[in-house]
């Protein structure tokens, strides 16, 4: 579990290198939240996956904005991704009061996208009034 120094130092670095997104399955139709940060500092999207619980990925190497005739100073981007969707609901949620309002505004579309999907995941259910519940880490959290 994470500390209040690395909640407040996530929400810091995903303001400025990450981004909160409902992604589609291509196939079956479901709707998975996904947080995602990337940097070309492999040691900060380690961070970023440690706290989170996330994966690593290697992307390919990021070019200048103008052409280069230097590949070598070109860099390797890397992503920290976490899509497992009561994981990253549970993390929206904790970090959305920490976020400016443009992070907070794709945290809001993706949970609402994710929502209306009406698909139930493993881990999840429903309470008497329609709204999703789940569980992360015995906690009950409630999506509304």
């Amino acid at each position: 579990m994470a500390n209040l120094k690395e909640i407040y130092w996530l929400a810091g670095w995903l303001e400025g290198e990450g981004s909160f997104l409902a992604k589609k399955h291509w196939r079956g139709g479901g709707i998975s939240l996904v947080i995602r940060g990337a940097s070309t500092d492999l040691d900060m999207v380690q961070k970023v996956a440690a706290i989170l619980g996330a994966s690593v990925y290697k992307r390919g190497v990021r070019k200048d904005v103008r052409p280069s005739s230097h590949p070598e100073k070109w860099k390797q981007v890397w992503d920290a991704v976490l899509a497992r969707s009561p994981e990253s609901a549970a993390w929206m949620m904790t970090l959305y009061p920490l976020m400016g309002e443009r992070r907070r505004s794709q945290i809001a579309k993706a949970i609402k996208q994710w929502k209306k999907s009406g698909k139930i995941e493993r881990g999840i259910t429903r309470d008497k009034r329609g709204r999703f519940i789940f569980v992360h880490r015995k906690r009950m959290l409630s999506v509304d």
